[in-house]
């Protein structure tokens, strides 16, 4: 049976292209905020980022927003403390799966890479506040929020008005995504999913701030599909597929995708817009990296972190060339990365079976140079 995919949120908008058919119109990937802010208020102290005062406007309309009473909105925390739900009278029964989605998720981040630590500098972002996950059934909500965000940060104004017919956004410094679920559109989404996906970027922003769209990608779906068994929820993607394919991940296709794309056209992979074999291509080299050498992993990505805060006012818009990342790859995890790569895939590997958090020493990485 064929079913209209969803599409979510990430870095710097672009307008989706219309989804052909009669049954659909366009279906718009949440997407995520520009970075740059120029002309934007004097930081309040030498440590501040340029977003910091940008990401307190956002996070203070979020919760006047949710304080109106006419919204409708109930927020649900987690245990832990690590992630907020707000959804609207529509939506409650969605959020509460999505609640159970988002801790699997965060679960999985925990086994795979440790508990999170954040380090002593850089940290201006990305400690300071719970992930934020704001889920919506009725379009008049979706719409007053963005409002709301665009009044308290004019900046923001045209972006924010630019996804007013989509599905959602991100603004990651804020660490909030915004999902729009209309079965009417989304005939094949799940929004338990949906959120649960939107977690993975933004934790993986919380640990390691951004990264490239490619590599963020590749590990969201990996973690979607190792805590929820499938993969539902990529970003860009428009039209039909299979229901059956998104049980289907760790499989061959996986396999075959590394195939077309080696590291070199793996690092130049945009995911915008969603192409299906450089999708299980990044899958593939994210569970492959997290399930096998999750200390190279780390490696790689702090290495990735560095380029992107030497550059703190350009924030997501700056793009590190696809050279660097190769060669910031082949030192985290040594030149013979691509041999241990299509190793480990030359029989698809199962999910692993633990789901207690370990230590990460205990992940046996790949001893590199």
């Amino acid at each position: 049976m064929l079913a209209s995919l969803l599409a979510l949120c990430c870095l710097l908008a672009l307008p989706a292209a219309p989804v052909s058919g009669p049954s659909l119109r366009a279906v718009q990937e949440p997407e995520t905020a520009p970075d740059q802010a120029p002309g934007a208020a004097p930081a309040a102290s030498p440590k501040e980022h340029p977003q910091e005062r940008e990401a307190r406007a956002i996070a203070a309309a979020l919760e006047e927003f949710l304080g109106d009473k006419k919204q409708r909105m109930k927020t649900r925390k987690s245990k832990s403390g690590r992630v907020r739900i707000h959804a609207d009278s529509r939506s409650s029964g969605a959020a509460s799966k999505g609640l159970k989605a988002v801790d699997k998720v965060l679960g999985e981040f925990d086994v795979l890479l440790g508990a999170h630590r954040q380090p002593a500098d850089g940290a201006w972002l990305r400690e300071d506040r719970p992930l934020e996950l704001v889920l919506f059934a009725r379009s008049k909500g979706y719409v007053a929020l963005i409002d709301a965000f665009a009044a308290a940060e004019p900046r923001l104004k045209p972006y924010l008005d630019s996804v007013k017919s989509g599905t959602g956004f991100t603004l990651y410094p804020a660490r909030i995504a915004v999902y729009f679920h209309d079965p009417k559109v989304q005939q094949e989404a799940r929004p338990d999913h949906s959120v649960a996906h939107n977690a993975a970027h933004l934790e993986m922003y919380r640990r390691f701030g951004f990264t490239p769209l490619w590599l963020a990608e590749g590990v969201a779906t990996a973690v979607e599909e190792q805590a929820l068994g499938a993969v539902y929820a990529n970003w860009y993607r428009d039209g039909f597929v299979y229901a059956t394919s998104h049980g289907e991940w760790r499989g061959p296709a996986s396999a075959r995708a590394l195939q077309d794309y080696d590291l070199k056209r793996l690092v130049r992979y945009s995911a915008r817009p969603y192409d299906d074999v450089g999708a299980h291509a990044a899958y593939a080299f994210a569970v492959w990296a997290l399930e096998s050498e999750a200390a190279s992993f780390v490696k790689f990505c702090r290495s990735v972190q560095a380029r992107y805060d030497a550059h703190p006012e350009q924030g997501g818009q700056y793009q590190i060339p696809a050279q660097d990342q190769q060669a910031l790859a082949e030192q985290a995890f040594g030149a013979d990365l691509e041999t241990r790569l299509h190793s480990f895939w030359l029989k698809p590997p199962k999910a692993p079976r633990s789901k207690a958090p370990v230590p990460l020493a205990q992940n046996k990485p790949q001893a590199t140079g």
